[in-house]
């Protein structure tokens, strides 16, 4: 994936830099030490580690991922306790605005350095009692939440599977860790927002829009390939921003470039199939002898179970299943007939125009996926295909169909004839494929809204389904701990 606005991020950064260097300057002058080594890397860390009095190996700390997160905030906290900064608000200030704060102290006439808070005299002299119990906890969340929040911004955050999309592969209630590294750590671009927190936290807004920085991201070590498991924000979500919306996990089946097409269930990528990876899950029709079963339910991990409605009255379902599970469960002594239903055209289906784009779940496309800097022929038909892309995602809402619909407009006056993209975007699809609201419903995915990549499982707890016998639904109420699938922790994600 590419980087973008490197250079922006380079200025911001430099300049958030410059201004905290500075406060350590005028810092590193009250306590004696040379002050342009504040901004010199590395070495400036060697004697900030020095003025408080931590190990030498506090240098190795600062250079390891996740590790130095930690390691910054206990020399900082050293740093504010070493100029008498003891109070909570006092250092919340120099950990979360050391561009502002740091200056600010360090050009007070009234403070003055101290000594080095980690040694025992300093301590004795100026620590002598221990905190209150209120003050003991605060400084503990305060801790908490910032590593926490730091991590997860940065390096990793963990995602759980919220629905049966991905079944096959990725189970309702695994636990995920997402690499937010991988394909370039995106900037967030709603820096104000409370921390471990995503759209709202106890029915409130967790972020603010006050200030929302445009989209930025560092590099990375790889790219999106076809077929990675890919952690985005939901790009139908226009309720909140970008890096605010809901988080989806899909397959990534085509990536900027590829011209896509499904023929009878099976992905051909640029007219070459694509091999799938894992199990995928389709819908299949069960008519049964009896009704089914808690027993089959808890055997084959069955999660969205619907009793048919549309069949002759009798023990008919709707079974989301992988081809090995269906050959398995066609041989219950329950199971009278059972086959899969061809899918429909349907008017859901993106992009919402089954009088030009006949197309189904099943036999779908061909669709060119965009890739930065492609050139395409703009026609009459093709602009229900790209017209959010062109309209919402890179900001031309002055392209529009003409009153007949026989030609694209701009500015409802001069004919366009092509289009240049000005991003990358994907095609998601997830593996249970006949239960998966993805690409196929609303299109494609702006390389903006990309986060990451799952890497594997840390957690997975089982949610037992629990059927009705009177009605054969699930009883969402009587739904519970199913128990820890201990075979899936630590599991690798493909």
């Amino acid at each position: 994936m590419e980087v973008h606005n490197l250079n922006l991020f380079v200025i911001l950064a430099l300049s958030l830099y410059g201004l905290s260097r500075t406060g350590l300057f005028f810092m590193f002058r009250k306590a004696g030490i040379q002050g342009w080594l504040a901004f010199v890397p590395v070495l400036s860390w060697w004697h900030w580690l020095k003025l408080v009095q931590r190990p030498w190996y506090y240098l190795i700390y600062l250079l390891i991922p996740a590790v130095n997160v930690i390691a910054g905030f206990t020399i900082t906290i050293d740093l504010l306790r070493s100029f008498g900064q003891f109070r909570f608000w006092q250092q919340c200030l120099g950990v979360l605005l050391p561009f502002i704060y740091w200056p600010y102290i360090g050009t007070r006439k009234d403070v003055a350095y101290l000594g080095a808070s980690h040694s025992e005299e300093f301590k004795k002299k100026y620590m002598p009692t221990k905190n209150g119990v209120v003050r003991e906890w605060a400084d503990a969340l305060f801790f908490a939440v910032y590593v926490a929040g730091m991590i997860r911004g940065l390096y990793v955050e963990a995602y759980k599977i919220p629905t049966p999309s991905m079944e096959g592969n990725l189970m309702v209630g695994d636990y995920l860790f997402v690499s937010r590294m991988d394909y370039g750590v995106r900037i967030p671009m709603t820096p104000i927002a409370i921390p471990l927190a995503h759209q709202d936290l106890l029915g409130m807004k967790a972020y603010s829009t006050l200030l929302e920085l445009p989209y930025m991201r560092l590099p990375g070590w790889r790219t999106v390939k076809n077929n990675d498991p890919v952690v985005f924000n939901y790009p139908m979500d226009e309720e909140h921003p970008i890096d605010k919306q809901q988080n989806y996990i899909k397959r990534c089946i085509g990536i900027p470039g590829d011209s896509l097409q499904i023929i009878q269930r099976k992905v051909y990528i640029n007219g070459k199939p694509l091999p799938a990876i894992g199990n995928q899950q389709y819908s299949y029709y069960f008519r049964l002898k009896e009704p089914l079963s808690q027993q089959l339910v808890d055997a084959y991990a069955l999660y969205d179970i619907y009793p048919n409605t549309d069949m002759p009255k009798g023990y008919e379902y709707i079974l989301h299943l992988s081809d090995a599970q269906y050959q398995r469960m066609k041989a219950e002594p329950v199971v009278d007939t059972c086959y899969m239903q061809p899918k429909v055209g349907s008017a859901d289906l993106f992009p919402q125009k089954p009088e030009l784009f006949n197309w189904t779940l099943d036999n779908y496309g061909p669709i060119y996926i965009p890739r930065k800097g492609a050139v395409i022929t703009l026609t009459a038909r093709n602009f229900y295909l790209y017209e959010r892309v062109i309209r919402l995602y890179e900001g031309h809402p002055e392209y529009e169909l003409s009153p007949d619909g026989t030609k694209v407009l701009v500015n409802g006056t001069e004919t366009a004839t092509s289009y240049t993209f000005q991003q990358d975007y994907y095609w998601m699809m997830g593996d249970n494929r006949h239960n998966s609201l993805d690409s196929r419903y609303w299109g494609f995915v702006p390389e903006t809204n990309v986060v990451g990549p799952p890497l594997f499982v840390f957690f997975s707890i089982r949610e037992r389904r629990m059927l009705d016998p009177m009605s054969g639904f699930v009883d969402e109420q009587k739904n519970g701990f199913g128990g820890i699938r201990w075979n899936r922790l630590f599991m690798p994600i493909r």
